[in-house]
């Protein structure tokens, strides 16, 4: 018998665990979170570095998508990794990021896009402001930017969309960044080039030079009628201009690097280094490290793309000749697109170069200051690397996600203390098939309700997954991998976590989940088309939806997690434009997703089970066809969303009679959230996944795959955990079995405004019983008792709704 004690702060008795903490009494209204912006490319094409080396700028875009992104990362300055900070564009304001300048004195990063020139404010911990933007002349594209050494002369070279010669647009350039247009001329090089002073540029082989205010154009008689082509370079001190030439009869069969020096005004050439290629090799990048002066030269093999390199030449007689010193090769063989190294960028050092690998959006290269060899540091770019995007979320116990790609798992973590979504790893699934060369699709994921095992499908493959419970990595047993004749295309898993649905083309695979012997044991196999499969809270029930008017309902064993195709018997409409369904908590309900004749979900449709087993329709919400319609938010639990351009919107239907709809969430302004240019959201699509206790929704741009993070407000749904105190604070418990796995506890009917009880295992077993308290006539804080009568461990996550603020306390 447990006598009835009363709470003090931070009491502990014999058999009763006492646990206090105190809130602040904040009172506001909660916004939504722009709490994760993914990495936003996966293929970097312009990189820069600020003066300081804490700050680099790099444009880019995904391969899937093409989306573009300038990303901001700040660099480590010992080590040199990178973080990433935020992505400030996307796809429906440019096509494209071009080049990227960064003005003398810091303070301006100038950025070139196919239309203009966008001229951001940089400020002092490195995050940028957008200030204005030079359009381009129609009918043109940018094709490269150049800043003078004193910042006063800005040169863009534009090419016509059709047939023409490059232009060459000369502008004027204030302190505060305006730009003034002074001349524009044709015939101006190749594009490619570099200032060798304030008033001389080098275009491959035409010297620009600026005398009375205007630019003239001279051949440089030293290249003999050469061909140059490709990037210019310069010293570090700008004595030497450095440019690639084609020599020989067929191109790309003999290059030669040219020195080139400036001598009374004039170009002389002072050096002629040979550059090893031929035929299948083709130059994307040429860089100078500024320590040393000897040259990195990118390339890639174009007999089949598999091969990309960097080549270190070494620098001698004062850097007028280069010889090649070693080739270092792409690390991840993963080298997809003639764009995946056109970037090689040092650090002001000249200790780090940041290239572009394939797999890696932006690769940290160590460069040996005895002899210049590079070192490859794996995920030195950040555990962003290769963050395409995602398609599905995964949520775990104890704030961990995973956000699936094409390519990787992505490891997040969630916590409501303010700082939202964190990306934490990227685990990159290579390739299984031989001489594949690329990393299949990864199709699913699926974890047992606890988060200890899972499944993962990737191709034609379902393997074994487990979970480090300490540090939530996914390690995968290629031992257990089993090959399906078909590709699968979406997994489930049972409410017990012991067994696991392959759902493919024309056909369902079951699998038990053995764990003591880790095991994918195939079960059954059946036939059935559709594209979303779902299972009742409780195991008993099971349908198979599509969106060709499939509909099959089936009852599963619990124990055996076997599926019998049973007639549907429901006294309602027809069924051929049900494309999903949800099953409320006990199997009593079921939510019809009607979609409309255009195939956008139209209404939400609820049938009731009957005594006799059919299905009869109670109610349908809404009323009238909304613009994009309700979609079913989880595998369980009845919630519902709605997106519009409005924001989104969030309910939960509850009561198996008397049906009624609970706890929306009024549309929230997305808004420019974070990224000064980032748009508003025209339509949010999947991913979409409910947190702990629907406690936030993430959703994702349907272009750019970017993540976002919307708080709910405190709900009267139990299983959402409990909302004492007029609401505000959201009460949820977890506790951990003996063998690791973590599950939620339930808030049962029993309880008040201030209090409420839990059990564990069994709704007839109370194990705990939290109280939350306004204390702030006493001393401004909330208080909040906890006590347990329990032997397992558990932890209890209390949240202030209006300021998002957090306690977590956790017992072993």
């Amino acid at each position: 018998m447990i006598q009835l004690v009363k709470f003090r702060p931070i009491r502990l008795c014999f058999g009763f665990l006492a646990l206090v903490l105190q809130l602040p009494a904040a009172a506001r209204e909660l916004e939504p979170d722009a709490t994760l912006e993914g990495f936003p490319f996966s293929s970097a094409g312009s990189v820069v570095l600020s003066a300081d080396g804490r700050d680099l700028y790099a444009g880019g875009s995904r391969y899937e998508s093409g989306t573009p992104g300038l990303a901001w990362l700040r660099r480590e300055p010992v080590g040199g990794a990178l973080t990433f900070e935020r992505n400030y564009l996307s796809e429906s304001v440019l096509s494209q990021v071009v080049d990227l300048e960064i003005s003398p004195d810091q303070s301006q990063l100038h950025v070139l896009t196919p239309s203009g020139i966008l001229l951001f404010g940089r400020g002092a911990g490195g995050a940028l402001t957008p200030l204005g933007e030079q359009v381009l002349p129609a009918g043109t594209r940018g094709q490269v930017l150049a800043l003078s050494p004193l910042g006063d002369r800005l040169l863009v070279f534009v090419r016509p969309q059709s047939q023409g010669q490059t232009e060459l647009r000369a502008y004027r350039r204030s302190l505060a960044g305006t730009l003034t247009l002074e001349q524009s001329l044709t015939g101006a090089g190749s594009g490619a080039g570099a200032f060798l002073s304030n008033d001389l540029f080098l275009s491959g082989g035409v010297l620009l030079r600026r005398v009375g205010g205007a630019w003239t154009r001279e051949t440089v008689t030293a290249l003999n009628g050469t061909a140059p082509w490709g990037t210019v370079l310069t010293s570090p001190d700008r004595r030497y201009a450095y440019l690639l030439a084609t020599v020989g009869e067929f191109p790309h069969s003999d290059t030669d690097l040219y020195t080139l020096e400036l001598v009374g005004g004039q170009l002389v050439l002072a050096g002629q280094s040979e550059i090893s290629t031929n035929f299948e090799l083709e130059i994307t990048s040429l860089a100078i490290n500024p320590g040393s002066g000897d040259l990195y030269l990118a390339s890639y093999d174009t007999n089949g793309g598999a091969a990309a390199r960097i080549d270190h030449y070494r620098a001698s007689e004062g850097g007028r000749i280069f010889t090649r010193a070693e080739t270092l090769f792409d690390p991840n063989r993963e080298y997809l697109g003639t764009t995946a190294k056109s970037s090689l960028t040092f650090s002001a050092d000249g200790r780090m170069l940041y290239a572009t690998f394939g797999g890696e959006p932006i690769a940290l290269l160590e460069v040996d200051p005895a002899d210049g060899k590079l070192v490859h540091v794996p995920r030195a770019a950040g555990k962003h690397s290769y963050f395409s995007r995602p398609f599905r979320i995964v949520p775990t116990a104890f704030g961990h996600l995973y956000a699936l790609t094409p390519n990787a798992i992505l490891k997040l973590r969630w916590n409501g203390n303010g700082e939202g979504l964190e990306l934490l790893s990227s685990q990159q699934i290579v390739g299984t098939g031989a001489g594949s060369g690329q990393p299949p699709a990864i199709a699913d994921l699926v974890l047992t309700p606890g988060g200890g095992a899972g499944a993962l499908a990737r191709s034609n493959q379902l393997v074994f997954v487990e979970r480090d419970r300490d540090d939530g990595e996914l390690r995968l047993l290629e031992s257990t991998a089993v090959s399906l004749p078909f590709g699968i295309h979406q997994l489930a898993i049972s409410p017990d976590g012991r067994y696991v649905y392959a759902r493919g083309l024309g056909n369902i695979w079951v699998f038990f989940l053995r764990r003591d012997v880790p095991k994918l044991v195939p079960v059954q196999v059946l036939q059935g088309s559709g594209d979303i499969f779902r299972i009742s809270d409780d195991g008993a029930l099971a349908a198979l939806t599509g969106p060709y008017h499939f509909f099959t309902f089936f009852e599963r064993s619990v124990e055996t997690g076997e599926l019998e195709e049973v007639p549907f018997d429901y006294r309602g409409s027809e069924t051929q434009d049900i494309h999903d369904v949800l099953f409320d908590r006990r199997g009593r309900l079921l939510y019809l997703f009607r979609a409309n004749p255009s195939g956008s979900s139209a209404k939400v449709e609820i049938a009731a089970r009957q005594a006799d087993g059919g299905w009869t329709t109670v109610q349908v919400l809404p009323a009238a066809n909304m613009e994009t319609g309700w979609q079913a938010l989880g595998a369980a639990g009845a919630s519902l969303y709605r997106l519009s351009s409005a924001g989104l919107e969030l309910s939960s239907l509850t009561g198996p009679a008397g049906i009624r709809q609970v706890d929306s969430l009024a549309p929230a302004e997305l808004g420019s959230v974070g990224a000064p240019f980032y748009p508003v959201f025209d339509l949010l699509s999947a991913p979409l996944a409910a947190l702990d206790g629907d406690a936030g929704v993430i959703v994702a741009n349907a272009s750019s795959g970017n993540l976002r993070l919307f708080r709910r407000g405190c709900s009267s749904r139990l299983e959402a955990g409990a909302c004492l105190q007029n609401r505000r604070f959201r009460v949820e418990v977890v506790y951990r079995e003996n063998d690791g796995d973590v599950w939620p506890a339930q808030a049962l009917e029993i309880g008040s405004d201030d209090s409420q009880i839990y059990s564990f295992f069994d709704p007839t077993n109370w194990e705990m019983m939290v109280k939350v308290l306004d204390g702030c006539a006493i001393n401004g804080r909330f208080w909040v008792y906890a006590a347990a009568s329990t032997d397992v461990g558990f932890e209890i996550r209390v949240t202030d709704t209006w300021s998002g603020e957090r306690q977590v306390y956790t017992s072993a």
